[in-house]
């Protein structure tokens, strides 16, 4: 790039595609995962609410001991707290997979051009040019001009 003063051109091209398409998916991806981890936080923070609630009317109630309401709560924050971790990386396990599929499909493909240098058994295989292509191989350079800036 530097070498045909293309740096400036280049650059900027690419920082207007940043700006006009990767930028617009990244704004949208920052906030749906902002509204996932709060909708995570709310429910997990929801159930501790209802737990200290009914917890405290059950204690009212004698229906409940204080030992055993620490057990309930702590089970739970537990357990909510595992599902909160386990849901945040649902989305790249999606990603994950969906990119692994795309890989072994390029793997997978047989282009419609057979450009292997050798042949099933491992040998290479011999180069055949078509002679009536009407190239005959000569080049021939007018008015070319070379210079650094």
């Amino acid at each position: 790039m530097q070498s045909f003063s293309l740096e400036p051109v280049v650059t900027t091209e690419i920082a207007v595609l940043l700006k006009e398409q990767i930028l617009v998916v990244a704004k949208k991806a920052a906030f749906l995962r902002g509204v996932s981890a709060g909708s995570v936080q709310f429910i997990q923070l929801g159930v501790y609410a209802l737990a200290f609630y009914i917890g405290a009317k059950l204690m009212d109630q004698g229906i409940l001991d204080y030992e055993s309401f620490n057990l309930v709560l702590w089970s739970m924050a537990f357990g909510a707290s595992g599902m909160g971790i386990a849901a945040n990386w649902v989305a790249a396990a999606a990603k994950g997979k969906a990119a692994a599929v795309r890989v072994f499909e390029l793997f997978d493909r047989m282009p419609p051009i057979d450009s292997r240098p050798w042949s099933d058994d491992g040998s290479p295989r011999p180069i055949v040019a078509p002679e009536d292509s009407g190239r005959k191989g000569e080049i021939e350079f007018k008015n070319v001009k070379f210079a650094y800036p």
